[in-house]
């Protein structure tokens, strides 16, 4: 699984305009089972963060709730979005938003860092 985190990393950062998500049947959202001592305060369950992590321009993001930052976008509603359509599809603009979505989405430092380090 992890050489697939390697090649969407280089993918999206080959090609901008693609946008990939990685999980694992059994740890779900593994990139941040890796990170957890890393992630932000809002992240309190595997079920915060639920659909929620995407690989984008050759970086990891993680799209916060609306009870978590004040944004200037509509952002898709607290918990999972895997069963949610409409919210999935919201998260994707918001990381796709070349105004927003870098500073809105992009993974702390500690978590990249993390993540990276695993990689090598």
């Amino acid at each position: 699984e992890w050489f697939v985190v390697h090649l969407l990393l280089r993918l999206t950062k080959e090609y901008p305009d693609v946008i990939a998500r990685v999980s694992d049947s059994d740890d779900g959202e593994f990139l941040l089972v890796e990170a957890a001592d890393h992630l932000p305060a809002w992240v309190e369950s595997e079920e915060d963060a639920a659909g929620r992590v995407f690989i984008f321009q050759g970086q990891l993001r993680l799209v916060p709730s609306p009870h978590n930052v004040q944004a200037p976008v509509l952002l898709p509603a607290a918990g999972s979005l895997l069963a949610d359509p409409e919210g999935m599809e919201q998260a994707i603009k918001v990381v796709m938003d070349p105004h927003i979505g870098p500073q809105l989405t992009r993974v702390p430092p500690a978590v990249e860092t993390t993540i990276l380090s695993r990689l090598r």
